[in-house]
């Protein structure tokens, strides 16, 4: 599959090897940041290509890994490693701006999530996503249901841009919103009471969807509609997004309609061409980055998620294998639906 460029624990070692301007008695350290062991910069496929393109293209580098939370306790802890230069995902905007103030001289590469002071950016396009999945919704609802909407965290600034999408799209596809949740803690049991008095307050089929814009908000969502217990003709839509193991495996079980995934492998070689390049002390190449707040950026394409294109999408990408797709209880659902 090809990506196209539409806009821009414990800490663990690992090998790397070849630039011409890294030798080994200069030993350079990469730094990567993230919030846990699941983020995509650190789970697989991120972090083996991150590693491979490093190995390829930095002789005498090294990369730390910490997922022990992106605070600036744990960035000090890669600083006090030596990190040259670090690969940041950060939850909110607002820590990534803590993290470039403990950063000091050291530059950082903000992945997936922007915010100010970030040397560069690698992310995918979340007002695209918003789009996406409020196309899906106008194309599968069912006739005369409207949508619930729940909206990410405040303080998140890139949810923002989903949110504005689905809100474009829904509207422009005919879908009426019955309510909109700005949630307080974006937690999958506040989507879930959220969703479960919305549902008790109409009756049974009128809601056609719940949009959420992340997946843990999805399970919350889906936790009130079996709680509901209605008909199969009249459960929602569910979406989210992030595309993580648990929420595709709902999607193949039947659960949740759609996720949202990301290039990461892509996303995590970029990342690792830009922090070479800084460690480096040598330009990026910036083709195909445009200007986000002032800091150069890489922004993907999403791709939606759904039963009949998963294997598509996450297994031939090297994200998911079916073992790890389709063990246990979903089973007997991987078989009826083909995915191999």
């Amino acid at each position: 599959m090809r990506w196209q460029i539409v806009s821009p624990l414990t800490a663990m070692v690992v090998a790397g090897s070849a630039l011409a301007a890294c030798t080994p008695q200069d030993r350079t350290v990469i730094g990567v940041l993230a919030p846990d062991t699941s983020s995509p910069l650190v789970a697989q496929p991120g972090i083996s290509a991150f590693r491979d393109r490093v190995t390829r293209r930095c002789g005498g580098c090294s990369v730390v890994v910490s997922a022990d939370g992106s605070t600036p306790e744990a960035l000090q802890g890669l600083l006090a490693q030596g990190v040259d230069v670090v690969v940041v995902q950060a939850l909110t905007a607002d820590q990534g701006e803590a993290l470039v103030a403990a950063a000091g001289s050291v530059p950082l590469v903000a992945f997936e999530r922007w915010f100010a002071g970030a040397d560069y950016l690698v992310s995918y396009d979340r007002s695209s996503t918003g789009v996406e999945v409020a196309d899906a919704v106008a194309d599968g609802i069912r006739d005369g249901a409207s949508a619930l909407v729940v909206d990410g965290s405040s303080t998140d600034l890139d949810t923002d841009l989903v949110e504005q999408g689905v809100r474009d799209g829904l509207a422009a596809g005919g879908v009426t919103v019955a309510a909109e949740l700005d949630p307080t803690t974006a937690t999958a049991a506040e989507t879930r009471d959220w969703v479960a008095a919305q549902l008790a307050d109409r009756r049974p089929g009128a809601i056609g969807a719940v949009v959420t814009v992340t997946d843990e908000q999805a399970l919350g969502a889906l936790a009130a509609v079996r709680a509901a217990d209605l008909d199969q003709t009249e459960r929602p839509m569910l979406t989210g997004a992030g595309a993580g193991l648990s929420a595709v495996r709902r999607i193949i079980a039947g659960g949740q309609t759609l996720s949202v995934h990301m290039p990461v492998g892509v996303l995590s070689e970029r990342a690792a061409d830009l922090a070479v390049a800084l460690v480096a002390g040598q330009p990026a190449d910036l083709d195909g980055a445009t200007d986000l707040e002032g800091v150069p950026a890489f922004v993907y394409d999403p791709v939606v998620v759904t039963r009949d294109n998963l294997t598509d999408v996450v297994v031939r990408d090297g994200t998911f294998t079916t073992e790890q797709l389709c063990s246990g209880s979903v089973a007997a659902a991987c078989e009826r639906l083909g995915v191999r």
